[in-house]
């Protein structure tokens, strides 16, 4: 009886051990829950600005740029920017993204994912096709105040200018997407590019990688991780919505720092790249100008940072926010394309990157993207460029 009665209070032992380390584990696991689910809410209560955050910051509901001077007395200035509740892209073969339609009070896209133009074109009107970054779509503009509308409004009836401008759009997916209008026998009489600052800012700044296409390196590795990690596809799904994540994109500063120690030096460099590969761009599209039949003209794009450009009051703000770092790589850029693209008017090539440098007004949104007043300036530059060309 007593080798019987020890072996049971052994076994009650390790079943109260048993107990207890589950009981243990199990206060862990919950109190770890309600302090992560907790924090998450506590976050949002804490800094409600959270709430309004994405992970992605490209993709935002309430653009604070909407509360810039150009819009101080613009009536409609908190719906500007309604769009970007709906702003979705879907991947496309060669041009990567383009967005679904959009359906608002002042911004409309279709089902090809082209924004509209405000024309009314006769019938044997000439095909303009405008191409170029954000800034040709109309980042912070209504449909009637985009580049391509404005020009559209300049070249009257006789043009029907369509906007194929896309977000972070580079000039070889630009190119792309000529080809697919060419291949599909959609032939344009003339073809207009604004670029630029997307091309200087992915190849001298971020991948830092000339002619590449934004973040489509980083997506890839991400896309291919989570592939073959199942645990890391799960964290992915949990994580990136939470406030958690939205913190940690709130506090980027330690992470561009360490981005701009890695890509210092060699800004020249890439600049000079950046630009010698926009020249053969240009070469590129110049052929298929001439088998085609169509003629195109090349604008470089100004930014904030341009050098000879004195900073009204908020753009001080602006630039002092910005890296150091960016700002120098796309200094570089614009002395390299100064270098190489002023005086070429008669190559169809034009150096607009110095046309605010005398303008006092507000007129960019941000270090890129321009207002709409800014849209209509560049518009002006751009038909008085080309009306001894295209009216003849």
């Amino acid at each position: 009886m007593g080798d019987v009665a020890q072996g049971y209070r052994r076994e009650s032992t390790m079943a109260s051990r048993f107990v207890r380390l589950y009981n243990f584990l199990a206060t862990t696991l919950l109190s770890s829950l309600i302090l992560v689910v907790g924090g998450h809410y506590f976050l949002e209560l804490h800094n409600p600005r959270l709430s309004a955050a994405k992970v992605d910051p490209h993709v935002i509901d309430i653009d604070p740029r909407a509360y810039q001077a150009m819009y101080a007395n613009h009536p409609e200035r908190d719906t500007i920017f309604e769009y970007a509740r709906h702003d979705r892209t879907h991947f496309e073969p060669y041009i990567h993204w383009r967005r679904y339609p959009i359906e608002t009070k002042h911004v409309h896209v279709n089902e090809q994912g082209v924004r509209t133009t405000i024309k009314r074109p006769n019938p044997q009107a000439k095909k303009v096709f405008v191409l170029g970054g954000s800034t040709v779509w109309g980042i912070g503009a209504s449909d009637d105040r985009t580049i391509p509308s404005f020009l559209q409004q300049a070249l009257g009836g006789e043009y029907d200018g369509y906007n194929l401008g896309e977000t972070v759009y580079v000039a070889n997916q630009e190119l792309n997407q000529l080809l697919r209008k060419l291949a599909d026998g959609d032939i344009p009489d003339y073809v207009i590019f604004y670029d630029g600052n997307n091309d200087g800012y992915a190849g001298a700044y971020s991948p830092a990688v000339p002619r590449d296409p934004q973040n489509l390196r980083q997506e890839a590795a991400a896309r291919e991780q989570a592939e073959h990690n199942l645990l890391y596809r799960v964290l992915h799904e949990w994580i990136e919505p939470s406030n958690y994540a939205k913190l940690l994109w709130s506090l980027q500063e330690r992470r561009v720092r360490l981005w701009d120690d890695r890509i210092a030096e060699g800004a020249a460099r890439r600049a000079k790249q950046v630009v010698g590969y926009y020249e053969a761009h240009v070469r590129q599209v110049q052929a298929l100008a001439k088998e085609y039949g169509f003629k195109a003209y090349f604008f470089w794009q100004a930014n904030m940072f341009n050098p000879r450009r004195t900073p009204v009051a908020y753009e001080q703000d602006i630039l002092k926010s910005a890296s150091p770092v960016f700002i120098e790589t796309q200094r570089q850029v614009y002395y390299e394309a100064k270098r190489a693209f002023e005086g070429r008017e008669p190559d169809g090539i034009y150096f607009l990157a110095d046309l605010f440098n005398e303008v006092a007004e507000p007129v960019f949104l941000d270090w890129s993207h321009t207002s709409m007043e800014g849209n209509k300036i560049v518009a002006d530059k751009i038909i008085d460029s080309l009306q001894p060309v295209m009216r003849r």
